[in-house]
């Protein structure tokens, strides 16, 4: 009877250490997860926003390289009024030396 109270006791401090420790198990296992998806987490968070970020750059560089396409193509309009308005006012100039009106 001693020897039963005894294997009853023993036992039953075993399943408490062996749930105590359990439980350890599943909180450092939860613990190492959630560290896990955190730094996955991270990791996507800096990958997309590296992302966007190079978007972004190449958007403003092709935005100016239209930009200096558009600028060139006005001085090249301009360049051309220009020449056409002096061509304009030399024939005007040479119709009226010769008398022509």
């Amino acid at each position: 009877e001693e020897n039963r109270e005894q294997v009853n006791r023993n036992q039953s401090v075993y399943r408490e250490e062996n749930r105590e420790q359990v439980n350890r198990n599943q909180s450092e296992y939860r613990y190492q997860n959630r560290e896990y998806l955190n730094s996955a987490r991270r990791e996507r968070y800096d990958s997309n926003r590296a992302f966007r970020n190079e978007r972004r750059r190449q958007q403003v560089a092709s935005m100016t390289n239209e930009h200096r396409q558009e600028l060139r193509d006005r001085q090249r309009q301009q360049r051309l009024d220009r020449d056409h308005r002096q061509l304009l006012q030399r024939l005007e100039t040479a119709s009226i030396e010769r008398g022509i009106t």
